[in-house]
C-alpha cells in the first residue's frame, strides 16, 4: 500500500511539473478543485469514522490514484 501511495504521488507531482512555469501547481490546484475536493471529502469522513483498517485505507488509496487520472 505504501508503494501504491509513494507511486501515486510521484504521478500527481509528475503532472503538476509537467505544467511548467511558477504558478504550475496553483493552476493544477484550480483545474483540479472538483477531484482534491471529493479526496479531501472522502479522508475526512474516514478520520471521523475512527482507527482506519486495511479496506478503509485500500478505498482512500483508490480515490487518491483518481488525482492523477
Amino acid at each position: 500500500m505504501r508503494e501504491r501511495l509513494a507511486r501515486e504521488h510521484r504521478a500527481v507531482l509528475e503532472q503538476v511539473l509537467d505544467a511548467g512555469g511558477p504558478g504550475a501547481l496553483a493552476q493544477w490546484l484550480v483545474d483540479s478543485a472538483a477531484r482534491v475536493a471529493r479526496v479531501q471529502t472522502i479522508l475526512d469522513e474516514m478520520r471521523s469514522a475512527g482507527p482506519p483498517d486495511f479496506a478503509t485505507l485500500s478505498v482512500a488509496l483508490r480515490e487518491i490514484e483518481r488525482l492523477s487520472r
